[in-house]
């Protein structure tokens, strides 16, 4: 196989390779203890070493099973390995479990840092990958994130990520990535870079990402604007007019819950919380669920 940076990778695993990932992979789903699924996770990347031996289909695999299973730092590897050393995007399901497994951990900086080597990993169009999960690894003009883009997931990833840190309250920090050693400055600027990333093309620009930003997205950076311990309004307006315009952005239930979510912290009044419920009750999809009932 040959990575879209023109570096060569064979797969070279034997009949005894197979075996051994095989039985590994049954200890982390079977092991009696965290401690066997750990050094069975820690066989496959360092005994076995998967990303020297065995093919980019197969690793990517591993690297799903180790994510979901919180090895996120051993999946991680997996993934750095395919993106930066050969420029190879596995598919987004791949990458978007080692995004969100990083996300369950709130490591923010690595999440955004891995997001932009998996951007920088499509931008180089010289030699293309293929990702899509075919099991010789052969090359064609796409890499395995969809055509040479990132999927609108991993963004989402992203902004959840941010969105954690500014939501989540703590009085202990755990590390340097815990959202409570951000202070209300720096959450205002991770605010406001979310911000900036539901901008038109910015994402695709700066993130390669492949579609515009969505419901889910602005939900999300809503969500996190809503929560700052000091709040902007004329952000807050200014994101649900957004997504009162943006072409294939349509307010759900959850865009409504925020609002009238924003009434509660006193952002809005009480005339704006009765035209908020009469909104909903008159759409004519839209049915309110038990947080619009808390909520009202």
């Amino acid at each position: 196989v040959q990575g879209r940076n023109g570096r060569q990778f064979i797969a070279c695993n034997t009949i005894e390779d197979d075996v051994l990932l095989l039985d590994a992979l049954r200890q982390i789903q079977y092991g009696k203890s965290r401690k066997d699924t750990v050094e069975a996770g820690n066989d496959i990347v360092h005994n076995l070493k998967i990303t020297q031996t065995f093919s980019f289909d197969v690793q990517e695999r591993v690297m799903k099973i180790l994510a979901r299973a919180g090895m996120v730092q051993l999946a991680s590897r997996i993934l750095e390995s395919m993106v930066v050393q050969y420029k190879y995007v596995p598919s987004s399901i791949g990458y978007v479990a080692v995004l969100n497994g990083l996300r369950r951990v709130k490591k923010l900086d690595l999440v955004q840092s891995t997001l932009m080597k998996l951007s920088n990993a499509c931008q180089h169009d010289d030699i293309h990958g293929n990702g899509n999960g075919n099991s010789d690894n052969s090359i064609s003009n796409n890499s395995g994130g969809g055509g040479g883009s990132i999927d609108v997931v991993a963004l989402n990833a992203y902004l959840g990520a941010i969105s954690d840190v500014i939501t989540t309250k703590s009085s202990s920090p755990s590390s340097s990535s815990s959202s409570s050693s951000f202070s209300v400055a720096s959450k205002e600027k991770l605010l406001m870079d979310a911000f900036n990333l539901l901008q038109p093309n910015v994402a695709r620009e700066t993130y390669s990402i492949g579609s515009d930003p969505d419901t889910i997205s602005f939900n999300t950076v809503l969500n996190a604007a809503i929560s700052m311990p000091v709040k902007n309004s004329t952000l807050i307006n200014d994101i649900i007019q957004m997504v009162k315009t943006t072409e294939g952005v349509v307010e759900d239930i959850y865009t409504y819950n925020l609002r009238l979510k924003a009434c509660e912290n006193g952002i809005w009044s009480t005339a704006d919380k009765i035209a908020i419920v009469d909104e909903i009750l008159s759409h004519p999809t839209i049915r309110p669920d038990k947080y619009t009932i808390e909520l009202s």
